[in-house]
């Protein structure tokens, strides 16, 4: 194995490369991020930290919540990387993601050429820098839901475009049909006037046949009391 030589500079990048004899025995060191020498990456007061894991500065394990984690902290430190310098977010060729200057210093270290989650041999040129302001691991079934009530939200736009539609045509009908009324009802007071003017009228010539027919029964009345 090839060891790089010991420099303060930590932008300097090296490449360990693993020999097949020692694949065997890199497989158990890969589990643990950080150990407890004096030259790992995190070892003060933070303690040990593991992927599956988080140990207190009283050696107290706590869960971790991957889904508080994955896409807003860094898996090694668990300090929120940045869109640029020392701890740019970066990926491995694997997919899983860290900050720069972490798994640059963690692929450094002997016998660590390997990703710390999925232990699969990477070195530190096959690190792709990530350019976004924020990367979030999606549930699944959750997306699944946003989906499925955002295909609601636009059922429902469109019932309500077709309803206000359907609303502007009911709209003109019914004015129509006020129109319509307000017409018939216009025409309805304009028959009732002619009638009751037809039936005055009706009424003066009624009269007058009825004074006239009265008359001449008079007259001829009078006719022959005169003659006899």
């Amino acid at each position: 194995m090839e060891l790089p030589p010991d420099r303060d500079d930590d932008d300097d990048m090296y490449i360990v490369e693993d020999d097949e004899d020692e694949g065997d025995e890199d497989e158990d060191e890969g589990g643990q991020l950080f150990g407890t020498n004096s030259n790992d990456i995190n070892s003060s007061s933070q303690g040990v930290v593991n992927v599956d894991g988080l140990l207190s500065n009283n050696d107290e394990t706590a869960p971790l919540n991957r889904g508080e984690v994955d896409g807003l902290f860094c898996p090694i430190c668990f300090e929120g990387w940045s869109s640029g310098g020392d701890h740019h977010v970066c990926c491995l060729p694997c997919g899983h993601i860290y900050g720069l200057s972490c798994i640059n210093k963690w692929l450094e270290r002997p016998g660590s050429s390997k990703c710390p989650q999925c232990k699969k041999k990477c070195r530190i040129k096959d690190i792709r820098l990530l350019y976004a302001t924020r990367v979030v691991a999606l549930d699944g079934e959750l997306q699944k839901k946003v989906q499925s009530l955002e295909a609601k939200c636009a059922s429902l736009e469109n019932q309500g475009v077709e309803l206000s539609k359907k609303e502007a045509v009911w709209k003109i009908k019914e004015d129509s049909y006020i129109k319509m009324i307000e017409s018939l009802k216009k025409n309805q007071l304009e028959a009732r006037k002619k009638m009751i003017v037809f039936q005055g009228r009706t009424r003066m010539w009624m009269q007058a046949q009825i004074d006239e027919h009265m008359t001449l029964m008079r007259e001829a009345c009078d006719f022959r009391s005169d003659n006899y």
